[in-house]
């Protein structure tokens, strides 16, 4: 596809010398033109805001499919003709540097002192970096929560924040109250509906039972343990009740049909529900953290980054890191958020006068960068793909009672560890 031209250079004063102009083709998945007031408003700021400290410099904007990131930058490296910069979700940053086409970054980020690993959520860095080395620069974070439909729960006599919710019973003792059944015993309204979960919810319940599911590089599965078998029996006892036996209405999205009172979800809900058209205006919500099961010390959270690099070989990386710099550096993320309420990884935001003015307004705002303090990895993002492919359907089929749970859990280690050595 044909780079997008999103801004253009400012031209230099009359009185100033000629430069050479210098294009830099700067990829990503999002459509600007579809989301011009969000992440169309911000990367253009951030393009501008570029070009103004390099008047000799132009960028384009390459739109590429998510799908196909990984793919562009390994052709684009190995052709000689790479990009200059690239936006690299969770699932493309490892996978990439490991394959030697992500540049380090570490001298560039040595020089701005507001950009030291220090100053990001741990989650952040354990994404941007490999063998003591940092390749990209992180941008906005998310992090798996429990959403609340909160007008569903005070009808209910219950909490609309739902702070006394802090262990599996607490939860379970909400969606007892929550759920409703009609004439024939048949489920018609949910609680929380304890479905089979896919492998990130199933990541924050294991966290949430004081369980780990891999090592800190991503190399080697920890899953086979009592806190997460505990966790899945819980779950498949808990499926039983509320996952079956259900009316044949409910069907489709039952939080936004205001069928269902909570849900596993992420910030993506937030964004949903703030764009207008997912949800009736006025709609009231809240989100909680997943409680602490019976052998945990607090609740559990995944959290996940995505985050800006340079190609390896790029011809004008001084500048590339200048973009990125220009995107994901302080101003950059306080412009993100500003336009689009996208979380940024950086810790020192959430002190600013900005964001404190923001919570004002909109008191949930605050919720998320609370559950980012606890926020874990996200599950084998190294070759998650394969893995999911591989794991799944043995969580499934384990929670769903089809398969013993010990052996579900000795089957996936093992082939989970058979693909993360490949």
């Amino acid at each position: 596809m044909a780079p997008t031209v999103v801004a253009a250079a400012t031209p230099a004063a009359a009185q100033a010398p000629a430069r050479q102009q210098t294009t830099l083709y700067f990829q990503n998945w999002d459509d600007l033109t579809q989301y011009k007031d969000s992440y169309g408003a911000w990367y253009n700021w951030a393009f501008d805001t570029f070009q103004k400290q390099h008047p000799e410099a132009k960028v384009q904007y390459v739109l590429t499919p998510f799908g196909q990131i990984v793919e562009k930058v390994i052709a684009g490296v190995a052709g000689g003709t790479p990009v200059d910069g690239t936006v690299c979700s969770i699932l493309h940053g490892r996978d990439l540097y490991d394959k030697h086409a992500l540049t380090a970054l570490d001298a560039n980020i040595a020089r701005v002192p507001e950009l030291s690993p220090s100053g990001y959520f741990d989650a952040a860095n354990a994404y941007r970096s490999s063998a003591g080395k940092y390749y990209a620069l992180s941008i906005y974070a998310d992090v798996s929560m429990i959403g609340l439909n909160s007008r569903m729960l005070r009808d209910a006599g219950l909490d609309p924040k739902a702070a006394d919710v802090k262990t599996w019973d607490d939860l379970l003792r909400y969606s007892d109250r929550l759920t409703k059944l009609d004439s024939a015993g048949k489920i018609v309204q949910l609680g929380f509906p304890y479905n089979l979960p896919g492998l990130e919810e199933w990541a924050t319940w294991t966290y949430a039972n004081g369980g780990d599911i891999q090592d800190a590089d991503v190399t080697k599965a920890l899953f086979d343990t009592t806190q997460v078998s505990d966790m899945m029996r819980y779950r498949a006892t808990q499926y039983q009740r509320f996952g079956v036996n259900r009316s044949t209405d409910l069907k489709g999205d039952l939080f936004k049909a205001e069928k269902q009172a909570m849900e596993h979800t992420s910030t993506g809900l937030q964004v949903a529900i703030r764009g207008g058209t997912y949800v009736p205006k006025g709609f009231e919500y809240w989100f909680i953290p997943t409680p602490k099961g019976p052998d945990a010390t607090g609740p559990g959270a995944a959290m996940w980054v995505n985050m800006v690099a340079i190609p390896e070989g790029a011809k004008h990386s001084d500048l590339s890191f200048d973009l990125l710099r220009a995107i994901a550096g302080p101003d950059g993320l306080s412009k993100m958020f500003q336009y689009a309420k996208l979380y940024p990884a950086l810790k020192a935001y959430y002190q600013t006068p900005e964001f404190t003015s923001a919570v004002q307004q909109d008191p949930v705002l605050a919720v998320p960068p609370q559950i980012f303090q606890i926020g874990k990895t996200y599950p084998f993002f190294r070759r998650f793909n394969d893995v999911n492919k591989a794991l799944a359907p043995l969580v499934s089929d384990a929670i769903a009672g089809k398969r013993d749970v010990q052996q579900a859990l000795k089957d996936g280690v093992q082939q989970v560890n058979t693909i993360l050595g490949q």
